[in-house]
């Protein structure tokens, strides 16, 4: 269990309300770029907007199903550093399914979503289809997406929250 989303649920729960700035939307639903004929061969790109600053590293979290979305067991992850221009973690050999991402800026690097004494998020965090729930973290089918066609796909999470 990733100890990781527990702490992003529970301060999205908390605080998601208390939250004052929220960038604009933008429509990123899964685009298929290439199709391929082979049932396990997805390729999934999933950039990251609006860290707070280019310190520290985002992390990236995928999920093939509700159950390990609420648990916090991600099948795969991935740590960017915050200062590339570009963003992204790409994960290979995907089967066909439904996933949901989970994704944080760790500004401080010390490998946990930080919060203050109240619970509120001190660091920006998203979900894939960027909802933006209010006094609570986002839900599997806010965040869930599919694969269904094999071939490269690219998503984009806007990270939400605090700006530090």
């Amino acid at each position: 269990m990733n100890p990781i989303l527990k702490s992003v649920s529970a301060a999205a729960l908390a605080g998601a309300a208390l939250v004052a700035f929220a960038p604009p939307q933008i429509a990123t639903a899964a685009t298929v770029l290439h199709a391929a004929a082979q049932s396990n061969d997805h390729s999934l790109t999933v950039r990251v907007v609006y860290p707070a600053n280019q310190s520290g590293e985002v992390w990236v979290g995928l999920y093939n199903g509700q159950e390990s979305f609420d648990a916090g067991d991600e099948i795969r992850s991935a740590r960017i550093p915050a200062h590339l221009d570009d963003l992204h973690a790409v994960f290979e050999g995907l089967p066909a399914g439904e996933y949901g991402i989970i994704a944080f800026h760790d500004s401080n690097s010390d490998g946990d979503f930080n919060r203050n004494f109240m619970g509120i998020p001190s660091e920006r965090y998203g979900f894939s289809n960027n909802p933006r729930p209010r006094f609570r973290a986002a839900t599997w089918s806010e965040s869930r997406f599919t694969l269904s066609e094999d071939g490269e796909v690219e998503l984009t999470i806007e990270l939400m929250g605090a700006m530090g």
